[in-house]
């Protein structure tokens, strides 16, 4: 359940963003430390955003704690793509139930109960 109040074009930039931000980790010297990074931040905008935690939760795969971990490099390279692709597809569908509250509000620029 949303946060009451929440401004979604906000918070729909924010999901963008996070976005392309996951999806420029792999070219990154350090592309599993900077996944760990990113899992933070993504895990802080979604327990903002939803009143419970539960949406942040899903972010803490096996195979984020797997990379977590520090595992072998063959293994990490592939899960982080794995991991990344996965995840990066969970929050935009998150950018897609906030464009149809959106559009359900007729224009209403907040979440209310």
């Amino acid at each position: 359940m949303l946060r009451h109040d929440i401004p979604i074009p906000h918070y729909l930039e924010q999901l963008q963003r996070l976005d392309v931000e996951g999806g420029n980790i792999i070219g990154l010297p350090d592309p599993v430390m900077a996944y760990v990074e990113w899992v933070g931040k993504v895990e802080g905008f979604l327990r903002a955003l939803y009143a419970d935690g539960e949406p942040a939760q899903r972010l803490l795969s096996r195979r984020y704690w797997g990379l977590a971990e520090n595992s072998a490099p063959a293994y990490m390279y592939k899960h982080l793509t794995m991991e990344i692709g996965v995840q990066r597809e969970y929050l935009r569908g998150i950018a897609e139930e906030l464009q149809a509250l959106l559009k359900i509000g007729e224009g209403r620029q907040t979440c209310r109960p």
